[in-house]
């Protein structure tokens, strides 16, 4: 893949992070400590975490990836694994055997070889701002495969179709899910609501 390196100065922090740093330097300073209003605990809690974002571009300056990287102070490190998005988001959980084994792999199609760059950007507060200017790599092809340019583009062409349709079918699934877990939901409410007209019930169940 490509392995770009990159600098903070300083490192992004949350509201709170900033707040009980304060606290500390004032209790050092033997100074007093006031106590955060309510306004400020919620907006602590409210906070959209700071990230550093890196974007990576073709040569026609189209974005096909975007990751995130750590937003300590230091030196740090991203790798790419030269592939778009994934036709949907991983879930929330790991990942269980027979998923591995049978599930769609959660990786997206590799790019074509060619020129592109990739440029820094920080998110603090919702607010994005750049950090410094595009850096332009190039991506090879590996010199024992012998597909030629047109094969290439062929087979590009062919994993974009393939993962708009792996998306819409990502997505009619979880619409159908979350559909049934509502009816479920307007079930249980019906039930729950003793003057519900019988054909709310019947019409309910219909639908599921």
């Amino acid at each position: 893949g490509a392995v770009f390196t990159y600098r903070l100065k300083d490192g992004l922090k949350t509201l709170k992070q900033k707040r009980t740093e304060a606290e500390a330097a004032a209790e050092k300073a033997g100074q007093p400590i006031t106590y955060p209003t309510p306004e400020q605990l919620q907006a602590e809690a409210a906070e959209e975490a700071p990230a550093i974002l890196l974007t990576i571009s073709d040569a026609s300056g189209t974005p096909v990836r975007v990751m995130t990287g750590p937003v300590e102070k230091g030196l740090q490190r991203v790798a790419w694994d030269l592939r778009q998005p994934a036709h949907e988001l991983p879930p929330n959980r790991p990942r269980g055997e027979l998923e591995e084994l049978f599930g769609d792999p959660l990786v997206g199609p590799f790019v074509v070889p060619g020129k592109y760059s990739v440029a820094l950007s920080q998110r603090v507060g919702g607010v994005l701002s750049s950090l410094g200017s595009p850096v332009t790599f190039n991506v090879v092809l590996d010199p024992q495969v012998s597909h030629t340019p047109a094969d290439l583009a062929a087979r590009w062409q062919f994993a974009q179709k393939l993962q708009t349709l792996r998306r819409d079918i990502a997505g009619s699934l979880q619409l159908a899910t979350s559909m049934s877990s509502r009816l479920d939901a307007i079930l249980q409410a019906l039930d729950a609501t003793p003057a519900a007209p019988r054909p709310l019930h019947e019409h309910a169940r219909a639908i599921k």
